[in-house]
């Protein structure tokens, strides 16, 4: 579905029915559609400078699943920032999260988001969490979390200067999840696992010239 920015006219495109927030590619309005229309949620800032490999319109498989980045999120925090990019499998939403050469897939878990604390202040490092179905895992950082940037189509709304609380998890055995807390909203949940960079098989990477990606070792 294309619709015309309400900041500048611009064709902004949402690439699948669940997609409700968009960054105008144009003006860098940030696009929130509903079932009455289309809202300015005010002007996302510039994309910063990185040396990411990777690109909205990037393509991979990851066992059997095939994937197309459709969005990316750019998250500040008080030592820095780090990507997620959006890459559903079909219908299922999914992260591919990137930080210090390291690589994080992770799909929503719905089915555990009535279930979590939504109070950030109940949660510590080295708590143990029972995430139902999945197993336990232990809390490994904590951290307040804002949208630096943002570009592409996306599942929910990012507004520019919105704040979150951030909680990692790992299970000790390369499985990874977060909680997401924003005041206001229903907790989010996902989990998945660190993946070796060639195991996604991407395609259409960008160049970034005199330089050449060397993943780290998968993180543990």
């Amino acid at each position: 579905m294309n619709v015309n920015c309400p900041q500048c006219g611009g064709e902004v495109k949402f690439r699948s029915s669940s997609e409700i927030f968009a960054v105008c590619p144009y003006c860098r309005a940030s696009i929130f559609r509903t079932d009455k229309g289309i809202e300015n949620l005010g002007i996302m800032a510039e994309v910063p400078f990185d040396v990411s490999p990777l690109c909205v319109g990037t393509g991979g498989m990851y066992q059997t699943k095939a994937f197309t980045v459709e969005g990316r999120l750019i998250l500040q925090y008080e030592d820095g920032y780090w990507n997620e990019w959006y890459a559903p499998f079909s219908n299922q939403e999914a992260w591919i999260g990137e930080a210090q050469g390291l690589f994080m897939l992770t799909t929503r878990k719905p089915d555990l988001e009535s279930l979590v604390n939504n109070n950030p202040n109940n949660y510590s490092l080295k708590q143990m969490i029972d995430l139902t179905g999945l197993g336990k895992y232990t809390v490994i950082d904590l951290k307040e979390v804002s949208c630096l940037s943002a570009e592409g189509s996306l599942p929910f709304s990012s507004a520019p200067g919105v704040t979150s609380h951030s909680i990692d998890l790992t299970d000790g055995n390369g499985g990874f999840a977060t909680i997401e807390l924003t005041e206001g909203e229903t907790p989010r949940v996902f989990a998945g696992n660190y993946v070796d960079f060639d195991e996604f098989h991407f395609k259409g990477l960008r160049e970034i010239q005199g330089w050449k990606f060397s993943p780290s070792p998968r993180g543990k």
